[in-house]
């Protein structure tokens, strides 16, 4: 093994123990997920789900037992769950919706060079 191999390998395990939350989940994304977020088919998702979700984060939302990572908003107190990625839309809640923040989007990885 390479010195830098050995450092880039230490500086990852640094990373991940003082900036992961203590709650952290991986979670494989498939399909187009959020162009201008660039969240992309085949990344790795970071996700806090002790964080309490605030307006304006990237969250894994799930509506009715769908699963789906959007932009949590709010309008007249209602929550809105807004696309980032062109060609989708929105997905508004509305009532009778079961509604559940899994957790918020604090990073994602992307692999290069290798296709999955």
């Amino acid at each position: 093994m390479g010195g830098n191999e050995a450092q880039l390998r230490l500086s990852a395990t640094v990373l991940w123990n003082t900036h992961m939350p203590q709650h952290a989940a991986l979670l494989d994304c498939r399909g187009e997920i959020a162009g201008r977020l660039r969240i992309f088919d085949g990344g790795l998702l970071i996700v806090d789900r002790g964080a309490g979700a605030k307006q304006g984060q990237v969250v894994i939302g799930v509506v009715n037992q769908e699963p789906m990572v959007k932009r949590l908003d709010y309008v007249h107190g209602i929550p809105v769950l807004r696309s980032e990625a062109a060609g989708h839309n929105h997905r508004f809640i509305m009532e009778g919706d079961e509604f559940t923040v899994c957790g918020v989007v604090t990073h994602s990885v992307r692999q290069h060079g290798i296709e999955p």
